[in-house]
């Protein structure tokens, strides 16, 4: 849980919050099709953040790599595949978060335009509600 929660929350602070944005729109400059798509995206850049913090906080263990993929050899090429996964797995996580924020933040722009609506024109909002019941 912890390192899901680590993912997650070093990648919305990279992608989506003003304290990157400078830097975010720097990269833009840069590179626009790599660098400022990878630091826009919260899919690609929470593979390259799954990566990394697997490093620190371990979630594959190299045993489990090796009772599923015991031709491998390598101890190198056991790590690259748990890193591998894991930056799936991240990139997964990051993903179903992000388009879950952005159902939210859909639906709670909806309330609040609604809600704008009621309080700038009452009377329209109920001529509406008159005619919706009669239909």
């Amino acid at each position: 849980m912890i390192w899901i929660f680590t993912v997650l929350g070093i990648t919305h602070i990279i992608t989506g919050t003003k304290i990157f944005e400078r830097f975010r729109l720097a990269m833009g400059v840069v590179s626009p099709n790599f660098f400022g798509v990878l630091f826009s995206c919260p899919t690609c850049m929470g593979f390259w953040v799954g990566i990394i913090t697997s490093l620190f906080i371990p979630v594959i263990q190299i045993s489990e790599i090796n009772s599923y993929f015991d031709f491998l050899n390598s101890d190198w090429v056991k790590i690259s595949v748990a890193l591998l996964f894991q930056g799936a797995i991240s990139s997964c996580l990051n993903w179903i978060a992000n388009v879950l924020m952005t159902y939210l933040d859909v639906i709670s722009t909806q309330v609040e335009l609604k809600n704008e609506l009621l309080v700038s024109n009452p009377l329209e909002v109920a001529k509406q509600l008159l005619t919706e019941d009669q239909n």
